[in-house]
């Protein structure tokens, strides 16, 4: 009893997403399971909560040695919190990155989707369609998200969000393969979507909106681009909050398209606005702080301010250097942009010195092949 009350009050923080407090109950819910029965149901609700909290180590070595004698202890467990076990276990391996571990429980899910609700059945569907693409079987993806959205619409109807997130992750397989017409189709419907789902202020509204974003500026369409950031900078500083990252990555994607624009004030007051956010966000060593001070920095070069250019690019190269090979491109576009903005102000042996360092042809060899 006590551990089922434990169990109880813990799903409810979890339900609230105040998974620093669920932690303990479910812990102490999970100690105090009697039963087998008992113990997988504790395991399962423990582990959604290590999941949420990113701790998705403790969360796969919890589950994995409770689902391999799953099939051994059948007749002590419900089959549905078989499903629920295998199904969070697969969560935990890919938002861990550990997608080789995954497929044959994604298998085993859907060959027992009459154990689950349509509802579960699409969202595994949906789990196999996003790993599949991963592994890099694009085809097989498309034609599982197909399949999820058709049986949605069915279940459900025509405006269902699941139905809009399988857009936005067909939009992404198409955006990544190039297939750009499609992603803005795609992009498109899960905008439609989300905004007569949740409304038009919502953050999914306002991520579709960036991705179409970022398809008009592959597109070279850079007053779309403009737009669709703008927009979705809106939203997200309102859902999401004004000094929130994923905000700071807005205002970095529009920053980025007013470089291409040519209107370089507007560039530096988006830039800006993201550095600053990510300065106080993220730890001062965060390989995302040296991408939002070199993305700054693009500003004040083109403005020709090439000493607070360099001010910036010494800070990102100093981290890049400490964390990251000597031949990766980040690293090596940090310091070519250095490089450039130290001749530009006369400063020759500090330039030679960096060339002496640094090999850029890895990075020129990239830069050609881009341009093809």
């Amino acid at each position: 009893v006590q551990a089922a009350l434990q169990r109880t009050m813990g799903e409810v923080y979890t339900t609230m997403g105040r998974f620093a407090e669920a932690l303990p109950l479910m812990q102490e819910a999970l100690t105090n399971s009697l039963s087998y029965q008992q113990r997988l149901r504790s395991s399962i609700a423990l582990a959604t909560v290590y999941r949420e909290l990113g701790k998705y180590t403790e969360g796969i070595t919890l589950l994995e040695p409770l689902v391999a004698e799953l099939d051994q202890r059948a007749s002590e467990h419900d089959a549905r919190d078989a499903y629920a076990a295998r199904y969070q276990l697969v969560l935990l391996y890919t938002e861990k990155g550990a997608y080789d571990k995954a497929p044959v429980l994604l298998d085993r899910l859907v060959a027992d989707a009459g154990l689950v609700s349509i509802g579960q059945h699409i969202n595994t569907l949906l789990e196999q369609a996003s790993l599949t693409d991963k592994l890099g079987d694009w085809r097989l993806a498309e034609q599982i998200y197909h399949q999820a959205i058709e049986l949605e619409h069915d279940h459900a109807g025509a405006h269902s969000h699941k139905i809009g997130q399988a857009y936005q992750n067909l939009g992404n397989l198409y955006a990544f393969r190039n297939r750009l017409d499609e992603a803005i189709a795609a992009y498109q419907s899960a905008l439609q979507i989300f905004e007569q789902v949740y409304g038009p202020e919502h953050p999914l509204a306002g991520g579709a909106l960036g991705s179409l974003g970022s398809v008009a500026w592959r597109r070279n369409e850079l007053e779309d681009a403009a737009g669709y950031f703008q927009r979705a900078v809106e939203i997200l500083a309102v859902s999401r909050g004004a000094e929130h990252p994923d905000t700071a990555k807005g205002y970095g994607s529009m920053g980025l398209v007013y470089l291409d624009l040519g209107e370089y004030d507007k560039a530096e007051d988006a830039l800006r606005r993201t550095n600053e956010i990510f300065e106080r966000h993220y730890d001062p060593d965060s390989l995302n702080i040296t991408r939002s001070r070199s993305f700054l920095a693009k500003a004040y070069q083109a403005k020709g301010e090439h000493a607070k250019a360099e001010e910036l690019l010494r800070k990102s190269l100093a981290v890049r250097r400490r964390l990251l090979p000597p031949d990766n491109l980040p690293l090596l576009d940090t310091a070519y942009a250095l490089l450039n903005s130290l001749k530009a102000q006369g400063k020759q042996a500090a330039a030679a010195a960096l060339e002496a360092e640094f090999d850029f042809a890895p990075l020129h060899e990239a830069l050609a092949k881009n341009a093809q």
